[in-house]
């Protein structure tokens, strides 16, 4: 019956929400970045609250009973750090949760409480390489650290293959999880950039640029097939992280291209900012963690097309971060959502899942408070 009630008020207000801002009008920044400055920090206040003893969050969380599922996934818990990490540079309530979760993720993985035994004793995937590698470049420095972070950029380097891409588990070469492996190479050519970008690293530079060609040659942008809505965000975010470094990438057109194509799933006229057509069912049905990374790929390409004076694309990129954002707080656990809850405060700032189901995932909070915070300092730049 909650489940009922809060998907059939989910499409109100979301015209709420839209007719409180058009698409269209010029906005006032500064009155219209700080709500989103104040859904982000929600979010956040949310992740600090929800933590566990032992350092880590649970990767589902049902508010009605309040209770954790006994499923985890490590990536989820590294993007969180990484997150946590970030904040605690502006504020010192963030330092103790940041340290703690670092700490059990810097543990040895035959020392991790279940149920990361139950999955892998010893192997990390291709995914959490590249996130521990972004995690690392984050904390302070030292001469141990330092050691252990090229350590872990040679190996990623190693392990990328100029034929076959990079395996999707590090001791499985040639590995036949070609989705997994596609998902996972975008996270790593990321990785690979922030580290060229923080050690001066050659190498790291151009084996992303490989990696992105790689990308390129065996996933045209061009070809229509070989889109999808889980791998474009990653491999966008690593496109602008290479044209944010430096000033250029020969591959802006597939940026463009994917953002363009995830743009054209916002067609369902009850959710108008969710990345979903129920023509293309292949695509998997929809959820807060495709939404909020779509919504932050595309804010990057908002950025890239008003450095190269794409009018046209501006325009439309604007439209679509509008009804997402719009789409993305819908879906947040606020004051008068929540009272159905015996424990409401244990919902408030979180984001749903999916519109029809209670269940927060934590990867969905993170980059939902990081798509509000992304909103609010690229209003107050003037570019959304």
């Amino acid at each position: 019956m909650l489940v009922r009630k809060l998907a059939c008020s989910l499409p109100c207000v979301l015209l709420m929400l839209a007719s409180s801002c058009s698409v269209n009008q010029v906005p006032n920044r500064h009155s219209e970045l700080v709500p989103y400055q104040r859904y982000a920090l929600k979010a956040d206040l949310w992740l600090l609250q929800a933590q566990l003893d032992s350092g880590l969050l649970p990767y589902f969380y049902l508010p009605s009973t309040e209770h954790s599922p006994d499923n985890d996934y490590l990536l989820a818990q590294m993007v969180t750090a990484e997150r946590f990490l970030r904040l605690s540079k502006k504020q010192t309530r963030f330092e103790a949760a940041s340290q703690a979760l670092i700490e059990n993720l810097a543990s040895p993985m035959a020392d991790r409480p279940l149920p990361y035994q139950k999955v892998r004793p010893t192997l990390r995937t291709l995914g959490e390489q590249a996130a521990w590698l972004r995690l690392q470049l984050l904390l302070p420095s030292n001469e141990s650290r330092s050691k252990q972070i090229e350590k872990d950029a040679e190996a990623l380097r190693n392990s990328f293959h100029p034929t076959l891409g990079f395996p999707s588990l590090n001791d499985q070469a040639g590995d036949g999880a070609l989705f997994m492996q596609r998902y996972f190479t975008g996270h790593a050519a990321l990785a690979l950039l922030r580290h060229s970008e923080a050690t001066g690293s050659g190498k790291s530079d151009e084996t992303a640029s490989a990696v992105l060609n790689w990308l390129d040659q065996r996933y045209p942008s061009d070809e229509k097939d070989n889109f999808h809505p889980t791998h474009a965000p990653w491999h966008a975010f690593a496109i602008a992280e290479q044209y944010r470094i430096q000033g250029a990438s020969l591959h802006l057109d597939t940026l463009f291209s994917v953002c363009d194509e995830l743009m054209s799933l916002q067609v369902d006229r009850d959710f108008p900012g969710r990345f979903f057509n129920p023509a293309n069912p292949s695509f998997g049905r929809p959820n807060i963690v495709r939404d909020a990374l779509s919504t932050i790929a595309i804010m990057d390409a908002l950025v890239i097309a008003v450095a190269v004076n794409d009018h046209r694309r501006q325009k439309h990129y604007r439209k679509a971060i509008r009804l997402s954002l719009n789409n993305l707080r819908a879906h947040q656990y606020d004051y008068g959502l929540v009272g159905a809850f015996d424990q409401p405060r244990r919902a408030i700032g979180a984001l749903r899942f999916r519109y029809d189901e209670e269940r927060i995932r934590l990867d969905g909070v993170v980059y939902g408070a990081t798509a509000f915070e992304r909103a609010a300092e690229l209003m107050r730049k003037g570019i959304l």
